[in-house]
């Protein structure tokens, strides 16, 4: 009876065995364009893409494929891109764009990939220029409108 249980707990675990990868993917210079983990074949956990140059382009988080939590892009030269976030695939939360100077460029809320809350853009010398609400990908109002410079 024991050499049946130990026999079928082997199997299970032998059974359950997952294939964790390294990849890593190069751009014709050399230098490196993408780096990520790969459970099973699938894309799962941290996945950075880089410029030709080297810079950080983009870091993400996989899980069994598809994105999850905070996902970060910058431009070339260094400074903060965007920021959203994803469940499930789908981005689900804030996402916020910023100029290379720092400064919002917009922000936005969505659920389940539709914009869902308040959308507010600015200018790049930071002064508010619109402002609506979305409900589910559909503009319920228009709160506030200044003409561009």
């Amino acid at each position: 009876m024991k050499l049946i249980k130990i026999t079928i707990l082997l199997l299970s675990i032998s059974c359950t065995s997952e294939k964790i990868k390294e990849e890593t993917k190069l751009y014709t210079n050399g230098k490196i364009r993408e780096k990520y983990t790969t459970k099973n074949d699938i894309i799962h956990g941290n996945y950075q893409q880089f410029y030709p140059t080297g810079e950080l382009m983009s870091k993400k988080t996989f899980v069994n494929g598809k994105e999850e939590g905070k996902s970060t892009s910058f431009y070339e030269t260094g400074e903060l891109k965007e920021v959203q976030y994803f469940k499930e695939g789908k981005i689900h939360g804030g996402d916020t764009v910023y100029y290379k100077n720092g400064i919002k460029r917009y922000t936005s809320f969505f659920s389940n990939n539709l914009k869902d809350g308040k959308f507010q853009r600015w200018s790049e010398t930071d002064s508010l220029e619109f402002e609506s609400i979305y409900k589910l990908d559909s503009l319920i109002e228009v709160i506030n409108y200044t003409k561009p410079e």
